[in-house]
């Protein structure tokens, strides 16, 4: 089922999603971006970025999150597909615990900066792909048993034929729902068209996540320059 949210005042680049699992709740946010300048974040951005690390660090602790609903309800999706979530991480897990030991983030890029801070803070996975190399629909499905999937660091899964994944008519372009992005449609340097993922397991409040994703929209408007477009909901 398709709920589209228009907000932007251009054409969006767009891009369909069908679900192939049989779960209701599951929901997935797309956000377009277009004409995308992908550069070095400035040191404004810097200084943003660590007030929120900041918060993040008085908010939570490492066995807070434990409990966390958002997180818990993310786990529990992964054990539905038997995927365990200690050793496949959601991603914004990932990326709250690495900020809870003290560390920061990786310098990318600002398409990618961004999408990694708004998923540490609001406890979102968020996945990232250039729409060039999209072939259209995505499907969150299952995998396929002895399907291959590249990592974005160039590392090759063996899937069981049970692992949750999001991929287009060709190959997985997410692992997990989400825990890795595809090397084959990672952001580049000479990107020009992109979406921005925002996932949802089921059990998670509709208000919490439409915050949460309209806010990460805000952080891209702010903080890149380039033109959004429509931000897309879908649901199983």
């Amino acid at each position: 089922m398709r709920n589209e949210n228009s907000s932007g005042d251009f054409d969006s680049v767009g891009v369909d999603v069908r679900f192939e699992i049989p779960r209701d709740g599951v929901s997935l946010a797309i956000i377009n971006l277009q004409r995308v300048d992908v550069s070095h974040v400035q040191d404004d951005f810097l200084q943003y970025e660590s007030e929120i690390f900041d918060q993040i660090r008085t908010l939570h602790s490492r066995d807070s999150l434990k409990n966390d609903d958002i997180l818990s309800a993310f786990r529990e999706f992964y054990w539905t597909f038997g995927m365990d979530p200690t050793k496949f991480r959601v991603s914004s897990e990932a990326l709250l615990r690495r900020i809870l030991r003290g560390h920061g983030l990786w310098r990318i890029s600002n398409i990618v900066d961004i999408a990694n801070l708004a998923s540490a803070f609001h406890k979102f996975p968020i996945g990232l792909a250039d729409f060039s190399k999209l072939d259209d629909p995505l499907y969150i499905r299952t995998a396929e048993e002895g399907e291959i999937f590249e990592r974005i660091d160039g590392e090759e899964i063996e899937c069981r034929g049970r692992d949750l994944v999001v991929a287009d008519t060709k190959r997985i372009i997410c692992f997990g729902y989400a825990t890795h992005d595809s090397k084959s449609t990672r952001i580049r340097s000479d990107t020009e068209d992109a979406i921005v993922m925002v996932y949802c397991a089921p059990g998670i409040k509709a208000r919490i996540f439409s915050e949460a994703v309209e806010s990460t929209r805000d952080m891209y408007d702010e903080w890149t320059d380039c033109q959004i477009g429509a931000t897309e909901f879908f649901h199983s």
